[in-house]
């Protein structure tokens, strides 16, 4: 199924826009760290642990990637699909 980014726009605006979406998405931005810092300290040497930083980063990363598709319809509507690639 061919998909334009105009589509993927408002297939996430009608997802995150219900009630229950946007209960989903208050969890997501708690569980992907979406309002604080990525970095984790590590327990054992109070040092940033790299490992966690960057999964935490990643899952930032997901939300990060909702909050774009959410935030305005693409301006180029007729064209081919991103793909859904980098921001």
């Amino acid at each position: 199924m061919d998909r334009t980014p105009r589509d993927r726009y408002g297939d996430y605006i009608d997802t995150f826009s219900s009630l229950p979406g946007k209960r989903v998405l208050a969890d997501l931005i708690r569980f992907c760290h979406g309002d604080l810092t990525t970095a984790v300290m590590s327990d054992v040497d109070g040092k940033i642990d790299p490992y966690y930083t960057v999964l935490n980063e990643g899952k930032r990363q997901v939300l990060l990637y909702i909050r774009q598709y959410m935030k305005e319809p693409p301006v180029h509507a007729d064209h081919a699909d991103d793909g859904g690639g980098p921001l």
